[in-house]
């Protein structure tokens, strides 16, 4: 079922007032359940135009938040477990992923993605896994959530880490990663970037008699303009 702004303030920490959300694709009736991206935001907070690029076999999301020295874009992205009525062949996500990735690669300052993609990550021999291990080598990405956890099916024991926290190898902030209930947790560490060494000019000194004896037979001064 899809909640409302009110519904998804109500289930936020206080002060975190301002929702923004992005229901299923193609789900337009209130009962239709399942699937959607979200952000919640802590106010105050300055947010930038974005976007993201459909894609068939995920739902996505972005935000850009401008901060006191830097800007720093957040890509959500929800892909349905292969139960799901919505789900695409993993090759078609593959794809998609791939086009997602060169997308936010372009992006002029630092980017995390972040979301639920329904692969055991914690399983680096199955076949689906491995491949999209090697996608995210491909573009210097880093995972940050190394522990197992899922929502556990009913009478079942198994969890496997569904949650993926990604950042950009040598990017200027660390995610410290936690564990909640149903949730999983970053909380970023960013400094700015540093600043490039001042470019210094040295000027040869200046003859001034020299100089004043140009300047009055220049034209600017025998032939001012009327």
């Amino acid at each position: 079922m899809k909640l409302t702004s009110a519904e998804l303030i109500s289930c936020a920490p206080p002060h975190y007032n301002s929702p923004i959300s992005t229901p299923r694709n193609g789900s337009s009736k209130i009962s239709s359940s399942g699937g959607g991206t979200a952000f919640l935001f802590r106010e105050p907070f300055t947010q930038l135009p974005t976007s993201v690029p459909d894609f068939s076999s995920f739902e996505s999301s972005s935000v850009t938040l401008q901060l006191s020295h830097s800007k720093i874009s957040v890509f959500n992205i929800y892909r349905p477990p292969s139960s799901s009525t919505h789900s695409k062949p993993f090759s078609v996500f593959l794809d998609d992923f791939s086009s997602f990735l060169s997308f936010a690669a372009t992006t002029p300052h630092e980017f995390i993605i972040t979301g639920d993609f329904n692969i055991y990550l914690d399983n680096p021999a199955d076949t689906l896994t491995s491949q999209f291990l090697s996608l995210l080598s491909s573009f210097n990405l880093n995972c940050q959530v190394h522990f197992p956890y899922a929502r556990q099916k009913p009478h079942s024991r198994s969890s496997h880490n569904l949650f993926r926290c990604l950042t950009c190898s040598g990017c200027f902030f660390h995610p410290l990663v936690s564990i909640r209930p149903l949730s999983v947790f970053a909380r970023l560490s960013i400094n700015p970037a540093p600043l490039p060494p001042p470019t210094l000019d040295y000027l040869r000194p200046i003859d001034v008699g020299s100089f004043l004896t140009d300047l009055k037979s220049s034209q600017l001064i025998t032939v001012p303009s009327k």
